[in-house]
């Protein structure tokens, strides 16, 4: 082989070479794509260890957890906890609800429910969570510095 005929071998080698690392590149870029997370949905429920239908939502949102990765349950026990108690009526304030009486009280976003059962009340709070996962929505903690849920 003349020197000439070396040269274009080694350049269309070094073509070949070239185009293979970039589609390696390429398709390495493809695989990497980012998968964005869910938006965190955050919930506060208030509860007491002696109310049945707390006990009841409190297991209905633990299962809910395993559905919805990016849920966050914030549980408050008003019985035991003077500190969890204070917060309950602060936020409970914030969100308009003068003298709360009641147990349990789960605040999602800009909505309260008060009481428990799966129906009415458990399918609206997975309303609820499936409209924040679509557009984000505030935590509940966060309108405590607004005093007031608009």
């Amino acid at each position: 082989m003349n020197r000439k005929n070396i040269i274009i071998v080694s350049v269309i080698a070094l073509l070949i070479i070239g185009l293979f690392v970039a589609g390696l590149m390429f398709s390495r870029k493809e695989s990497e794509e980012v998968i964005e997370e869910a938006p965190e949905v955050v919930i506060y429920l208030f509860w007491s260890e002696t109310c049945p239908f707390c006990l009841a939502e409190k297991e209905f949102l633990t299962s809910l957890q395993s559905e919805y990765p990016s849920l966050v349950v914030e549980f408050h026990e008003v019985s035991q906890s003077q500190e969890d108690y204070l917060l309950f009526l602060e936020m409970a304030n914030a969100y308009g609800v003068e003298n709360p009486q009641g147990v349990p009280m789960t605040f999602i976003s800009d909505q309260y429910f008060i009481g428990f059962a799966v129906d009415p009340i458990g399918n609206q709070i997975v309303q609820k969570i499936e409209e924040c996962l679509q557009d984000t929505c505030l935590s509940p903690i966060s309108f405590l510095s607004n005093n007031s849920v608009d």
